[in-house]
């Protein structure tokens, strides 16, 4: 009867890591969908459905803002994606990682103005509540 409990608490321990498992796995995948449909939006610049994908306030990182971190309204965020898509080609998404519960990598490429070249781009979002809260963009 002794060893009954010990046994008790590793399964118990072993049933408790295989829900977080399983719960980190759907979170991530849900956050791999969530970052496949912004850049569907924003490909399309469907500006209405990227903002409902995005936090009231976001905090951004990227050339524009010389790498320092800024954190801005989802409106001002928009626009400066709009600004961005009116000269650039669309983003091609070529990998995505998911990195923990909150955060998704995308790697991809944008069409570069010079014929047959192209700019590799690395693409960090926070996810929460399912909604983007930040996004750090590297080249």
């Amino acid at each position: 009867m002794r060893l009954t409990y010990p046994l008790q608490l590793v399964f118990a321990f072993h049933l408790l890591g295989a829900c977080q498992s399983s719960d980190m796995t759907q979170k991530q995948t849900d956050n791999m969908n969530l970052t496949k449909k912004l850049h569907k939006h924003l490909n399309r610049q469907d500006w209405r459905a990227v903002e409902e994908l995005c936090a009231e306030k976001l905090h951004y990182r990227g050339r524009a803002t010389h790498f320092v971190d800024v954190e801005e309204s989802k409106a001002r965020f928009v626009r400066r994606y709009q600004t961005l898509l009116t000269k650039a080609k669309p983003f091609e998404i070529r990998q995505l990682y998911p990195a923990g519960l909150y955060h998704v990598i995308v790697e991809g490429t944008v069409e570069d103005e010079r014929p047959d070249s192209s700019l590799a781009v690395c693409l960090i979002y926070t996810i929460e509540d399912k909604h983007i809260t930040r996004l750090y963009a590297y080249e």
